[in-house]
């Protein structure tokens, strides 16, 4: 799980600056999120996850790396702390519960699956700081909803590359290093 939380911080370090320096911030990919959803959704039995954990079961050493990867959002975004280890572990636990009855094996129940789950997160996101007194603007729904979008779209290849990384550490995978796309 120490793998899955360090390649969260450091895409996070990459891609959060680049999207910057590039302007994009506003069609930004929740890296973050397309990993806890990976983490939530893999049931595949040659998985390192999987010898973790019985089919079906929340398995606490994931929903700690899961909380790593939220509050490496909180610590790099400078939000308000403890916001996105909460709104992730939400999705995880969601994800995790349904895992059994999701269908992932195409690029579309991935794009489907992970755009919903963006749009949970963004709701919780924003359910929560306007507890806090942040009033949503229009604008500001449609940014998430452009993020979510553009999450969703991104997250097959990142899935493979997350699938090729498990594999890699279960031993599972002897091409010598390929990526299969």
């Amino acid at each position: 799980m120490l793998a899955f939380s360090l390649l969260g911080f450091v895409l996070l370090c990459i891609l959060g600056p680049l999207h910057r320096l590039l302007g994009t911030e506003i069609a930004a990919i929740d890296l973050a999120l397309v990993i806890v959803v990976y983490l939530a959704t893999k049931t595949d039995d040659r998985s390192v996850l999987n010898s973790l954990r019985p089919a079906g079961a929340i398995d606490p050493a994931i929903v700690i790396a899961v909380l790593v990867i939220g509050y490496f959002c909180d610590l790099l975004g400078g939000g308000t702390k403890g916001l996105h280890a909460f709104s992730l572990s939400a999705v995880y636990l969601v994800g995790r519960l349904l895992s059994e009855h999701l269908y992932l094996s195409g690029v579309f129940p991935q794009i489907v699956v992970t755009f919903f789950a963006a749009i949970g997160s963004s709701l919780i996101v924003v359910l929560l700081r306007s507890i806090t007194g942040s009033v949503p603007t229009v604008e500001l729904m449609a940014m998430l909803a452009v993020q979510a979008l553009v999450t969703g779209l991104f997250a097959p290849p990142m899935f493979r590359l997350l699938n090729w990384m498990d594999r890699r550490l279960a031993g599972q995978d002897n091409r010598r290093g390929t990526i299969r796309f």
